[in-house]
Order: C-alpha cells, then sequence, then structure tokens
C-alpha cells in the first residue's frame, strides 16, 4: 500500500490548521509531491489533529495512519552526532555534523540542519553530513530533519546538540609524578587540555637541540627515561587544529653518586677573618668532567667551581649544599648541609707549672686555645714593660714549652695560609731565682 503524501494548494488554506500543517511541515523545497492528497483535517482537541482517511470509514482514522505520516508525528529517532565530540569548540576549528536516520540507507533521505531553530543548510544531493568552520557566532543549539525520497511526509527529526564556540585557542597544561628522574627508572608526563575532549597529542623535548618526539598520539601521558625540557600541543578534526603549545617543563635526572660539602683542613671551628675553602667531593666520581652547583642560606650566591674560598664572618653562618652535574639535565641529588658558625677570634691563655724557676731548674708553660691540635703555636718574652719582644718559638706543633730565663711570657696560635692568628694571650711573669 503507497504511504499518502500530504501536499498544499498554492491558494489560501482552507482552516487555521492547514496554515500550521503547511508552515511547519512542508518538506523541501522542489521536492516532489507524490500520492493522494489529504482531506481537510479537523481539530477535536488543542494540541490534536484528526484526519479522515480514505482508507478508513468516514469520521475514523486509519490506525497505521499517524505512523506513516511522520508529518503530523514527527519522530525523534534520528540522531545527530559531531565530530569532535565536544560541546566546546574553538574559532577557527572545523566541526562536521552527520545525521542518520537509523533507517534504510542515507541516500534515501533529503536533509536539513538547523542551529537555534533557524535553517542553515538544505541538503537535497542527499549528502547527511555538514561541516562548518567555526567562529564565536556559531554558538548554539543543533539539530537535523530527514524526509524521505519517496514519502516527503515522513519527517524524523534528531536530537539537540549544544556548542558552545570559545574565541581563545586553549593552551595545555603538563604535569609530572615528579620533577626528578631516579637514574634506571621513568617518569610519566600528561597534557591535558582543559574542558574540552577529542585531542590526540604532539610531544616535544630539548635537550641539546629541539626535537618532536612523539605525533599525533591518541593516549595524553608519555613515560620518559632522560632530563630535558618537554611540552606538549593537543590536536583534533579534519584539517587538524592545534592547541597553543603548553608551558614548558623541566626534568632533571637524578645520578647515584654522592655529593658531599667538605672544609679543607676540617677544622672544629671556624674565626672571624679566617680565610676557608670549602670543596664539593662526588663520591665515585670517576674521571667524568663535572659540574657543580652550590645554594646556601646566606645572601651571597657562592662559586660554580669545585671549590669556594671566603673569608669568614659572622654574616657568614648559614648552610651550604652543592651538587655536581654531567650535563645541563642530570645532577646528583643535593650534599647534606655543612652547617657554617663563625666564632670571634680567640684569644688563648698562658699556664705555668710553677712561678718561680728554680736554681738549675725550668718552668714549664702552656698555651690554651680551644681544640689544640689544629694550631701551631707561637711564643714570645720580654723583660720589661719598654723591652724588645723576643721570638722564643716559631711554628710549633705542641703547646707547651719549657724555659729557663725569668721574663713576661705570652703566646699566639696561627693555622691556615696564608696564616690566620689568634689574639695574642695575656703575659705571664717568670722570675729566676
Amino acid at each position: 500500500m503507497q504511504v499518502p503524501s500530504l501536499c498544499f494548494h498554492q491558494g489560501r488554506p482552507d482552516s487555521r490548521i492547514e496554515k500550521i500543517l503547511e508552515v511547519l511541515f512542508s518538506p523541501p523545497d522542489n521536492v516532489p509531491c507524490r500520492g493522494q492528497q489529504l482531506s481537510t483535517p479537523s481539530v477535536n482537541s488543542v494540541g490534536e489533529a484528526l484526519l479522515s482517511s480514505p482508507e478508513a470509514p468516514d469520521g475514523l482514522i486509519s490506525p497505521n495512519l499517524p505512523h506513516k505520516l511522520g508529518l503530523l508525528f514527527p519522530q525523534r529517532d534520528a540522531e545527530l552526532t559531531h565530530e569532535p565530540n565536544s560541546t566546546i569548540l574553538f574559532h577557527g576549528e572545523s566541526v562536521t555534523f552527520t545525521c542518520n536516520m537509523k533507517e534504510g540507507r542515507h541516500s534515501n533521505w533529503y536533509y536539513k540542519f538547523h542551529r537555534n531553530g533557524h535553517q542553515i543548510v538544505s541538503n537535497q544531493d542527499m549528502s547527511n553530513f555538514l561541516q562548518l568552520h567555526l567562529t564565536t557566532d556559531l554558538s548554539g543549539n543543533y539539530q537535523c530533519t530527514g524526509y524521505h525520497k519517496d514519502s516527503p511526509s515522513f519527517i524524523k527529526q534528531s536530537n539537540n546538540i549544544t556548542l558552545f564556540v570559545s574565541a581563545l585557542r586553549p593552551t595545555p597544561t603538563v604535569t609530572a609524578d615528579g620533577k626528578t628522574i631516579l637514574e634506571g627508572g621513568t617518569s610519566k608526563l600528561t597534557c591535558s587540555v582543559k574542558d574540552s575532549a577529542g585531542w590526540k597529542y604532539d610531544w616535544f623535548m630539548h635537550n641539546y637541540s629541539e626535537a618532536q618526539i612523539k605525533s599525533n598520539a591518541v593516549k595524553n601521558s608519555l613515560s620518559i627515561y632522560s632530563g630535558g625540557i618537554y611540552w606538549c600541543r593537543g590536536r583534533r578534526g579534519n584539517p587538524d587544529f592545534f592547541t597553543e603549545p603548553s608551558e614548558k617543563f623541566y626534568i632533571e635526572k637524578s645520578l647515584s653518586n654522592r655529593a658531599t660539602v667538605a672544609l679543607q683542613h676540617n677544622w672544629t671551628q671556624i674565626y672571624r677573618g679566617e680565610m676557608i675553602s670549602m670543596r664539593c667531593e662526588i663520591e665515585g666520581g670517576g674521571k667524568s668532567e663535572w659540574e657543580y652547583e652550590w645554594r646556601t642560606t646566606i645572601s651571597t650566591t657562592p662559586s660554580t667551581g669545585c671549590t669556594i674560598n671566603i673569608r669568614a664572618s659572622t654574616s657568614y653562618n648559614g648552610d651550604f649544599w652543592c651538587k655536581g652535574r654531567t650535563d645541563p639535565f642530570s645532577s646528583t641529588e643535593w650534599s647534606h648541609a655543612y652547617h657554617l658558625r663563625v666564632s670571634y677570634k680567640p684569644r688563648p691563655t698562658v699556664r705555668a707549672d710553677k712561678g718561680v724557676i728554680p736554681i738549675g731548674g725550668d718552668v714549664t708553660l702552656t698555651c690554651n686555645i680551644d681544640n689544640p691540635t689544629e694550631w701551631k703555636y707561637h711564643w714570645f718574652r720580654h723583660t720589661g714593660n719598654f723591652s724588645e719582644i723576643q721570638i722564643i718559638g716559631e711554628g710549633k706543633s705542641e703547646n707547651v714549652i719549657s724555659i729557663s730565663h725569668g721574663g713576661i711570657y705570652s703566646c699566639q696560635g696561627g693555622r691556615g695560609n696564608p696564616v690566620y692568628f689568634t689574639e695574642e694571650s695575656n703575659g705571664i711573669t717568670i722570675e729566676k731565682r
């Protein structure tokens, strides 16, 4: 049985319902009208139309007619999809809509596409897709309608798709498991484009030169084994639409060698005005060409060499760390902190085992300084307030001396190169019988 098609006369509609039907449900332009003309509709109640059918008795509706005439009962089982499949798209991007009638072949239908209820294109060539190059004014609600070629009054309508077209090209972000890769380990980087989907990903790395290391990847993650500067961008659609490049992400490879800060002389206490040398020692460093980095809690930035030389002052109280580096992206861990504490210049004291030199005997003097084995000792003697000072011992390792002459004795400690001297001790008077 042939499905009847609805055709309207060119004259004025006979009734209000005919006018509504003509405006809302007219088939696409130039679609031939086939089948018998339907009889004039009558209204039974608000929102419901009854049609007299030549196939049914007077006053009755054919039970199959509503299904056959999508005109009065448009079916909502058509499906509108779009690619890229994201509700947020961007200015300059292309989107392709596909209208699927879910019945027969797509070439059996004519198609209309609408935005915000207004027709934007009518496809009489049986093409069920629509491609748009997006601008911000194309945001809105999209829907498609299909008309069967053999029965244009058989209509199907699709779901609605709401699109927002952003004026700004998106910028992805890169995150990582951590900013350091342990030697022999890996780290995972993730590229994310906020509030949108359907992207593929390009990855780039800069080590000694810039290179693209992965292209058009479906997964947004990347496992890496070496240090470097990494960044990503997203792409989607046909033709490709690219995001802005992400910010660059610095990854460092941590070497297993251990760094240590050591004083050249390993002195227990450092004094103001003293010249000291700190060096960065790399355990198992072998013959590698190392570069060095230092950091400290004091305001002065130390050298980048293996050894740093400073003249100590109380303003240098603080902590020092160092690390070794074989290339810009591979280094040891930071060393443990070396705690530098600078004290005021010390003043030794002189002690005698007795105050008077016995006849034919001697007296033992001791020069007392904290950490006595770290110093060499200098001894002085004079016989009166205005007498010439005599040096009686210079650079002695032991802090004791035996004397057999009376006088006023004092001492001083010295160490390092150039020699750093303590204050001179107070004098002690030794008499001789």
